[in-house]
């Protein structure tokens, strides 16, 4: 059946009509439908339609990478993947706050040979293999530490990886209040060495970006987090079937220098521009990112328990942070994508990566409940069917709520119906999430090909 474009209601674009921009059989199409909304668009949505050769390469370049990695993983979860080359493009803005990611996924889902090898083919960034006080600040030697090298060679500036930092678990915990001490610092741009047979204060200035993977484990320790001021944000890196994983894997082996060669050449291809241009987010779509900044602020909130019984009593509920720095995280990887694409103003196709981004920032089990509420267009569940629905434990599950209740998330309550107790948002909460175009739920195995 064939393609029709129709006007855009009341003006605007929908997701589907986003959807298309940029495919070629789109192109024939974009002319008419420039005339149909002259009246109605302003100057930046048109010029975002036009037929740029710059970025319908940028799309072919995209197009080839996500090939490749269709074709030597097996469903490789090419949007998270999209996301950490976009925190990397944002780094470039170097009068904007750095975004942080932790890529959290199981051993061998493809975070580390994905997205973390990935990045470190593109230039500016450095490998710490094993995080440690003296890592970025030795006090001695040449380069004194991976920010005396950065200062040295690269005024400041840099994009460090990390393949494994749930290691920072196995540190005694002077060592954790340490580091995470440094990272805080770096992040805030300045961090100040007084150690080592210098003489003199080692002073650090720049910008660093952060991504590393971890495993789920590190949720489990939620203080790391927390000493670390939430500077990280998050994105759950999806896997699939078992065997059909074993059998990609089954055919790397005897091609890996192929594999490595073609992968780097790809990635630098594409993405390997440190002079890139920054993109302008539409005020629509501020108002969407400082909306899912506020979600996540309120959501991933500490809830404290008393253990001195065998039924935990909520005892105190921490202080929501504020969510400007989340804020600042969404904008720019959002814009790092649209720089990516050589694209002057960032689309919808974009937008989805922060929403990815918010809503996996969010702890796993909480962002289930709430993504099969939101399915609900009432927002409500049978107490129940939503617990088998999330397939969480049931003693996990009943917690949940009352941490839920207790965020004031979701309301517990017995309607009258022979299913029993009924879960549904709150009316702040039922506000805030119909003003989201969708939700990306985190059941789901869903790639995008932009």
């Amino acid at each position: 059946m064939e393609d029709t474009i129709t006007m855009p209601v009341n003006g605007k674009f929908s997701e589907d009509d986003y959807d298309i921009f940029g495919h070629e059989e789109y192109q024939n199409k974009k002319s008419n439908l420039l005339e149909m909304i002259l009246a109605q668009q302003d100057d930046r949505e048109i010029n975002s339609l036009c037929d740029d050769p710059l970025v319908i390469l940028k799309q072919q370049q995209w197009q080839e990478l996500v090939n490749f990695l269709n074709k030597w993983f097996y469903l490789p979860d090419i949007e998270a993947f999209r996301i950490c080359l976009s925190c990397c493009a944002a780094h470039y803005c170097i009068e904007e706050e750095p975004v942080w990611l932790f890529v959290i996924g199981v051993a061998g889902s493809g975070k580390t040979s994905i997205a973390i090898k990935g990045i470190e083919f593109l230039d500016d960034t450095h490998r710490i293999t094993n995080l440690t006080p003296k890592s970025l600040s030795s006090g001695y030697g040449k380069n004194n530490g991976i920010l005396g090298m950065l200062t040295e060679k690269y005024k400041g500036n840099g994009i460090l990886t990390i393949p494994d930092m749930t290691t920072i678990l196995s540190k005694n915990d002077n060592d954790v209040r340490d580091i995470s001490g440094q990272l805080r610092s770096v992040y805030d741009g300045e961090y100040q060495d007084n150690k080592g047979n210098k003489g003199e204060a080692q002073v650090w200035r720049g910008k660093v970006t952060c991504i590393a993977a971890v495993t789920p484990i590190l949720e489990s320790y939620w203080s790391v987090g927390r000493n670390l001021g939430e500077r990280f944000m998050y994105v759950r890196w999806r896997s699939g079937d078992l065997l059909k994983t074993a059998n990609f894997a089954s055919k790397q082996v005897g091609n890996r220098k192929e594999i490595n060669d073609e992968f780097g050449r790809l990635v630098k291809q594409y993405a390997n521009e440190p002079h890139m241009k920054s993109a302008s987010i539409p005020d629509n779509m501020k108002e969407e990112i400082d909306k899912l900044a506020t979600m996540v602020s309120m959501l991933r909130r500490m809830v404290r328990r008393s253990m001195d019984s065998r039924k935990s009593v909520i005892t105190k509920i921490d202080d929501a942070e504020m969510p400007t720095r989340i804020a600042n995280a969404l904008c720019m990887i959002i814009k790092g994508s649209a720089m990516l694409a050589k694209r002057e103003i960032v689309n919808i196709e974009d937008l989805r990566l922060a929403r990815r981004v918010a809503f996996d920032s969010i702890p796993e089990n909480r962002s289930k409940i709430l993504a099969v509420l939101a399915s609900d267009k009432r927002y409500e569940q049978c107490k129940d069917e939503l617990r088998i629905k999330t397939k969480i434990p049931v003693a996990s599950f009943n917690k949940l709520i009352e941490d839920l209740e207790g965020l004031e998330v979701i309301v517990n309550y017995a309607k009258i119906t022979e299913v029993g107790e009924w879960i549904h948002l709150t009316d702040k909460m039922k506000l805030l999430f119909s003003s989201f175009s969708s939700f990306p739920s985190p059941l789901s195995l869903e790639s995008l090909s932009l």
